[in-house]
């Protein structure tokens, strides 16, 4: 097994344990969704106030495809879209991800809000400070992930606040 996956796998398990009370629910299968329906909720709101924070510790925003896993943390990206920053649309970005864990059943989204893992061929939404991922987001969601367009439309109000600031002073 390669190192990365055995180290994904490892936390994976770990991590695992942690996050098994958000599958405790209600036999009836009415509560249980409504139940699941209030998390989600509850789940989306914290996402939302995450971001900001975030927009503001990223040097650079980028939507990018993953190209090749250079080693077991370094991931080459061609980049499809700068949102923040000073890279290039078209040109091709090495970062480095932190030791994360994927997302698992029954783990919320916002438990997971930094993860880094990302699979060659997927695209993704990338926050990046120095050349390291401090998030990375596939563009396809589970329903309880806000979607692309609500994070882009924080991401652009983060920013706008940020210059805001900045101008004021």
């Amino acid at each position: 097994m390669p190192l990365r996956a055995a180290i994904v796998v490892g936390l994976a398990a770990s991590f695992a344990m942690a996050s098994a009370h958000a599958c405790l629910s209600s036999a009836d299968p009415a509560e249980a969704a409504r139940e699941m329906n209030e998390w989600i909720a509850r789940d989306r709101a914290v996402q939302t106030s995450l971001v900001p924070k975030l927009v503001e510790e990223a040097d650079a925003i980028v939507v990018a495809r993953a190209l090749q896993d250079i080693d077991t943390f370094d991931t080459k990206f061609l980049l499809l879209r700068v949102i923040k920053g000073r890279a290039e649309a078209g040109s091709t970005l090495t970062y480095r991800a932190s030791p994360s864990v994927p997302p698992l059943d029954c783990t919320m989204p916002s438990e997971i809000f930094r993860n880094t893992v990302t699979v060659t061929g997927g695209t993704y939404l990338l926050y990046v400070r120095s050349g390291r991922l401090l998030r990375a987001i596939g563009a396809t969601r589970s329903p309880a992930d806000i979607t692309m367009n609500e994070e882009l439309k924080l991401i652009a109000e983060a920013s706008n606040k940020s210059l805001e600031r900045t101008r004021g002073r």
